[in-house]
């Protein structure tokens, strides 16, 4: 990560979040003992790395006795060590209530603790982001935007986005990285590489694209929040669940790909999403998830 992207991260955090002091396993339990609530989520908080550790799980907190929430965290891929199950079962046990993000998740909980919890929606969708959404100046008035974090699409991520420029024409393509600019020889056929962008900088070019290509669960997610037509794809198989979650729940086959193949042969570019319909089922999603954190707080 390079210093200046670096520097946005901190100056983002520090003008909008609300954090406490650092600390660690070993010292969170002397900071929360006198919290009201603690909500777990969202992302891969529930991933196999932090199985060893518990701290997601809300384990090392004797002192606390407030109200223990998750909300939409995600386990990334259902695999759980046997040496880690009791403990896990045990602490997710202590939970006061209990959603998760997707459906792999939901069956990791189910596996540990035998209880069919709810799937809400990630937190991207409750909130608008108004003021947000408009803090970076775009330079072109229409552009394929490209947002990849892991391994290439199988068929290559230059002939996928030659797909996409027989429908939308030969405009402009802007590449985001989270890399460093020695990783510029792999954007060859971008027109703009941005690697040091600030969280809402990388916001402002998904509101603005005419066409999003990601292999990112957030990236698809906020494509969805501002009814963008996008491509996503999974390469990776500890991956893969979050996509095929969202593409069951809104019906998203044809955009959800593995292969540049599978992008020819769904006509991904044109038969895109409805989003008539996926504004409907987002519309009762959102009325489930407000509804979870209200009686999770106040009940």
């Amino acid at each position: 990560m390079s210093i200046k992207r670096k520097k946005k991260i901190k100056d983002f955090q520090h003008n909008y979040l609300n954090l406490t002091i650092e600390c660690n396993k070993e010292t969170i339990d002397d900071l929360v003992k006198d919290f009201d609530a603690i909500v777990v989520g969202s992302d891969q908080v529930w991933g196999p790395a932090f199985h060893g550790t518990k701290v997601y799980f809300l384990g090392n907190m004797p002192s606390f006795h407030g109200k223990k929430i998750s909300y939409a965290p995600c386990c990334a891929y259902n695999k759980v060590n046997e040496n880690d199950k009791s403990c896990l079962s045990h602490l997710l046990q202590q939970f006061d209530s209990i959603s998760v993000r997707n459906s792999e998740t939901q069956t990791f909980v189910r596996d540990l603790i035998n209880v069919d919890v709810p799937i809400v929606q990630d937190p991207i969708f409750l909130y608008d982001f108004e003021k947000e959404k408009n803090s970076f100046v775009v330079p072109y008035k229409k552009f394929i935007l490209t947002y990849l974090i892991g391994e290439e699409i199988n068929g290559g991520n230059e002939n996928a986005i030659e797909e996409i420029k027989i429908v939308y024409g030969d405009i402009p393509v802007i590449a985001i990285t989270l890399s460093t600019p020695e990783t510029l020889k792999y954007f060859s056929w971008a027109d703009q590489v941005y690697w040091n962008l600030s969280p809402f900088e990388w916001l402002s070019l998904i509101h603005s694209c005419t066409f999003l290509y990601t292999d990112s669960f957030h990236g698809m997610a906020f494509a969805l929040k501002y009814q963008k037509p996008f491509i996503a794809f999974y390469s990776e198989e500890k991956r893969k669940s979050r996509f095929l979650d969202f593409m069951n729940r809104f019906d998203l086959s044809n955009v959800i790909v593995n292969s540049v193949s599978d992008i020819i042969r769904n006509n991904s570019v044109v038969n895109n999403v409805n989003y008539q319909k996926v504004n409907n089922l987002l519309e009762k999603e959102l009325i489930k998830s407000t509804e979870f954190l209200n009686r999770s707080f106040f009940e």
